[in-house]
């Protein structure tokens, strides 16, 4: 006869939670935190040495809170697809996006982020409007997130056009016309019998064809100035070498007079 403690310890190894379960238990576990968050015991401490704790040692801090937090595993994967409303949505908008950005340190590469940012905050009103959850109250947070994003969109690119003319040009050209195909397909669902929240989707699609306008007036001043600098300056090249010849001219006329003399 088997051993009971035996049995026990066999049968043991194959009880496992479900994804029900799981979910439940990690959900309690983020409420928890939420409402009696942990307050570091060393906080007094680093507070005293924050005009020591340089941007240098700050920026390294967060690198490694990144590395942390995209090695993690589940939870991080599971927010990446969070929508408005989700438990994890925090997760996604407050830690990994911002950790993500991190990594991009040129100029370019932060105008082209901030750019899929607010990519990525379109699609999340589309999969609301599909899913019939957008409601009244979303579709306010919904273009606070989209006019911020497009606020850090559209100032990276005008610092990016300081420096790279072209390069801003180019990303906002193709911004523009993402911003153009989502504006469509929010239209379209508006206008779908089986969208529930067809009246709020159709006043976010305004509002985003309000500030494509806006847009596309700006990205035309760009190209406007960007193109009068380029015709100016070869202008203000070919005025100086005229300069710079006739005085030379004059020089040498001196030098003749002087030699005659």
């Amino acid at each position: 006869m088997e051993n009971p403690f035996d049995q026990f310890e066999h049968e043991i190894h194959d009880v496992r939670l479900s994804e029900a379960a799981k979910t439940c238990i990690r959900d309690r576990l983020i409420l928890h935190m939420r409402e009696y968050p942990h307050l570091s015991p060393y906080q007094r401490f680093f507070g005293t040495l924050s005009p020591f704790f340089t941007a240098s040692h700050k920026r390294a801090t967060v690198l490694a809170t990144a590395l942390v937090v995209v090695l993690s595993g589940t939870a991080v994967g599971v927010a990446g697809d969070a929508l408005p409303g989700d438990t994890l949505y925090s997760l996604k908008v407050s830690v990994m996006e911002p950790v993500k950005g991190l990594f991009s340190l040129s100029p370019e590469a932060r105008a082209t982020w901030n750019a899929s940012l607010t990519d990525i905050r379109l699609s999340e009103v589309e999969q609301l409007a599909v899913q019939e959850k957008f409601t009244p109250q979303e579709g306010i947070k919904s273009k606070e997130r989209f006019d911020n994003s497009l606020d850090a969109t559209e100032g990276t690119i005008q610092k990016l056009s300081e420096k790279d003319p072209d390069a801003a040009a180019r990303i906002s050209a193709a911004f523009n016309a993402e911003l153009d195909k989502h504006e469509r397909l929010l239209s379209v669902l508006a206008d779908a019998e089986a969208t529930g929240s067809a009246d709020e989707v159709q006043v976010f699609a305004l509002h985003v064809r309000s500030k494509i306008k806006r847009s596309l007036a700006e990205t035309a001043l760009m190209s406007a100035s960007t193109s009068l600098e380029a015709t100016t300056t070869p202008a203000h090249a070919t005025s100086t070498e005229e300069n710079g010849g006739s005085e030379e001219g004059r020089s040498g006329e001196g030098s003749l007079l002087e030699s005659g003399r």
